[in-house]
């Protein structure tokens, strides 16, 4: 009978906890979804490295012009370069 109480107890407890860290778990998912969806597409600036519009001509975070820097092609350095 005490062993029923407990598994009863047990149940009336972890339902709740089980919701409220589902809500926490989807607000963050939903939340990093939404980031990853506003990120697609932009570049990182050559001077101050935030994301940038891949059409911008100056870097709305460090003022500095970027016109084609945006659109040359990089080339890998080495480890030494």
């Amino acid at each position: 009978m005490i062993f029923f109480r407990l598994f009863n107890l047990l149940l009336e407890l972890a339902l709740p906890v089980i919701a409220v860290l589902a809500l926490i778990y989807g607000y963050y998912r939903i939340r990093a979804g939404f980031q990853r969806a506003e990120n697609h597409g932009r570049l990182p600036c050559p001077h101050c490295a935030e994301l940038i519009q891949p059409e911008a001509s100056i870097c709305r975070f460090c003022q500095r012009e970027v016109g084609d820097l945006l659109k040359q092609n990089k080339k890998p350095r080495g480890l030494f370069q």
